[in-house]
């Protein structure tokens, strides 16, 4: 009859542990921080084994300490402060079974003295009798243990051994994941509340922000981000207030605060400290965080300080500026005002012909027109710099501006005794502003009878060539060498000639502008010096072929094509727009990828003329925007580029471009594919 009652009791106890765990296991999975396993594990467990007491504590990150992270049944918390940050290598029941792995179970204070003989007071204090301490281990990582306080002696028999060891291992597996999903989640903190800063303070600097905004904004997004507690000290840059800025609490010590140095290269800017709050401590991870934002913070302050810099530089340089302008428009005005009666009274001297001065009177002219002419180039030099110099291009013949420069350069070559050969023909058309270009021919000229012997020859040769007109103009003077070519056009650069004719350098410069505001090139060659040299200026013909496109019945004029012109050099867009027009087209021009595509379904133009390489909106990615357009679906699509390879033809026929014409284009050329697009377009008058 009692072994029937004994093994009924037996069944139960099975019955209860094996609940128990079900009940452990289903509570662990709903689990997902340190905590929550623990309350469970000690809820479960306490129940389980009739414990009066009982604690989880885990092994700190450093490995250093076991801490005790959660308990239950102390009714004198005292008694654990002892407890709570254990050196990992005490002596002490707890701390070797975590160390070792292996569990401890005294049934009796007595047992607990045999082992521990300095515990045995302790736990009498306690009225302890009987304790058991359980390491928790995952692959043989020491996580931290369990422990579990009786006041009265225990037997822990093989059964309660057992499940209290099922017990640990299953709240060692539920506190290892915990613990992973927090590190996972504390570095997905650290992340965003490094982006967060990051952003916070590159949108700061590019706000042009000073040294204390920045120590704000780094304080309060900081806070907000991790809640940590930092200042920015910043002696680099003087003295500087923070007045919304929340200060550091007393550092109460236990290593929850770290200051480093913030630095710029070797250059110390400043310090930041970082107080994590109370009962936190600084690992490794974190000091890592705070290294970062040391150097999120060290960018930002030097940015900041290269962009005052820069601004007080540009203040300077406008400032500079201002004042060269200003003493250039005076220097001109006070040199042309000394120069016009210099002048008058020569053509007096000349009128009244007295023959025995006759050689001083003409070098006072000679010098009179040397100087007149410094001024002139440093003027325009000035202005070209600034972009201030314009040219209004006309369709005009090219000879008669050749022969407006010739006449310019006569007197110095008459002067010289230089013969001059002209082949010019008529015919030879050109975009053309007669005055500025004509400045420019008379430039070469002269500069070429400055640098060629007295008695010397100069040739002066148009020609057309590839659908460009080409002006070629040949001395037999002193030559360049490679190093002087390389430079010739750059303002101020002159080389090593004679003085006799010394000027500002600036003359070929002012050439190379006027021409490529025509769109047009100018080159220097020569064979070295003693050789003489050549100076070719190249310009997009404008033929009588042209002139026969915008006005045939082939293409009549003012019935042409609507187009849209894109291009951010104004310059070059402006002169591909009057070409068009003096054909008969309607031309719409803008310098910006994104005014396109906002002007192109208001006209809904025939053609677009796209330059690929645009900032903002490249060509491609207007071509794509009007092409999903049903407005500006239809439009013929033009690419205007710089490369020419195969595989950038494939790429703009890839993209939808009906054509791909490579810079510089001439008028014929263009002028010619719209005639063609706009055959195409026009409705067949057959039947």
């Amino acid at each position: 009859m009692q072994q029937g009652s004994d093994q009924h009791a037996k069944e139960r106890r099975a019955q209860r542990t094996r609940d128990a765990l079900i009940e452990l296991i289903e509570a662990l999975s709903a689990a997902h921080d340190v905590s929550d396993v623990a309350r469970v594990v000690l809820t479960i467990g306490k129940s389980l084994a009739d414990a009066d007491t009982g604690t989880v504590c885990l092994v700190s990150r450093d490995q250093r300490f076991l801490e005790i992270v959660s308990h239950v049944g102390f009714h004198d918390l005292g008694q654990l402060a002892p407890h709570m940050n254990m050196a990992l290598t005490d002596d002490a029941p707890v701390t070797t079974a975590t160390r070792t792995g292996q569990p401890f179970f005294f049934e009796s204070l007595a047992e607990l003295s045999l082992r521990f003989p300095r515990l045995a007071a302790p736990a009498r204090a306690r009225g302890r009798q009987a304790d058991a301490f359980l390491p928790l281990m995952v692959r043989e990582r020491r996580i931290g243990a369990i422990t579990f306080g009786f006041i009265a002696p225990q037997r822990f028999d093989e059964e309660m051994r057992a499940t209290l060891l099922t017990l640990a291992r299953h709240c060692a597996l539920a506190t290892e994941r915990a613990l992973l999903l927090e590190d996972v989640q504390a570095r997905e903190k650290r992340t965003r509340a490094l982006i967060d800063v990051s952003t916070a303070l590159s949108r700061c600097v590019a706000e042009g922000a000073d040294e204390a905004r920045i120590a704000e904004v780094l304080a309060t997004r900081t806070h907000a981000s991790l809640g940590w507690t930092c200042t920015l000290e910043v002696p680099a840059f003087g003295h500087v207030e923070f007045p919304r800025m929340m200060p550091l609490p007393p550092d109460s010590g236990g290593g929850r605060r770290k200051t480093v140095t913030v630095r710029e290269g070797e250059r110390e800017l400043g310090r930041l400290t970082v107080d994590l709050g109370p009962g936190e401590r600084v690992w490794d991870e974190d000091a890592r965080l705070i290294d970062q934002l040391a150097e999120r913070s060290a960018l930002a302050l030097a940015v900041c300080a290269h962009a005052r810099a820069l601004r007080h530089a540009q203040d300077d340089a406008i400032r500079a500026s201002r004042a060269k302008d200003e003493f250039l428009a005076l220097l001109g005005h006070e040199l042309r005002n000394p120069l016009a009666p210099i002048t008058t009274a020569l053509d007096l001297l000349d009128a009244r012909g007295k023959k025995g001065d006759a050689p001083e009177r003409s070098i006072l002219r000679r010098q009179v027109r040397h100087l007149t002419r410094m001024v002139d180039d440093l003027l325009d030099i000035s202005r070209i710099v600034k972009g201030k110099i314009e040219v209004d291009p006309t369709p005009g013949e090219l000879r008669s501006v050749l022969l407006r420069a010739v006449e310019l350069a006569m007197p110095l070559l008459h002067e010289r005794k230089q013969g001059l050969d002209v082949h010019a023909p008529a015919g030879l058309r050109v975009l053309v502003d007669e005055d500025r270009l004509a400045q420019a021919f008379s430039n070469l000229l002269i500069n070429a009878a400055r640098y060629t012997d007295p008695g010397g020859r100069i040739t002066l040769e148009a020609f057309r060539e590839d659908g460009y007109v080409v002006t070629a103009i040949r001395d037999t003077g002193i030559g360049m060498d490679a190093e002087l070519l390389g430079r010739i056009f750059e303002p101020f650069e002159q080389g090593p000639r004679s003085t006799t004719f010394a000027g500002l350098g600036l003359g070929l410069a002012i050439v190379r502008s006027l021409v490529e505001l025509h769109g047009g090139t100018v080159t220097a060659t020569s064979e070295g010096p003693g050789r003489g040299s050549e100076f070719r200026l190249t310009l997009p013909a404008l033929d009588d072929e042209d002139q026969r496109l915008a006005t045939t019945d082939e293409h009549p004029v003012g019935i042409g094509l609507r187009v849209l012109a894109v291009d951010d050099n104004e310059d070059a867009v402006t002169l591909i727009a009057r070409v068009l027009r003096s054909a008969g087209h309607t031309v719409v021009t803008t310098s910006s990828g994104a005014a396109a595509v906002e002007l192109a379904p208001r006209m809904s133009p025939d053609v677009v003329l796209l330059d690929l390489a645009m900032p903002g909106l490249d060509g491609f990615e207007v071509a794509a925007l009007l092409q999903e357009d049903p407005a500006t679906r239809g439009s013929a699509l033009i690419a205007l580029t710089g490369y020419g390879q195969e595989r950038d033809r494939e790429r703009t026929k890839a993209a939808g471009f009906c054509a791909h014409l490579v810079k510089p284009v001439t008028a014929e050329r263009l002028l010619v594919l719209l005639s063609e697009i706009e055959r195409d377009r026009r409705p067949s008058s057959r039947p």
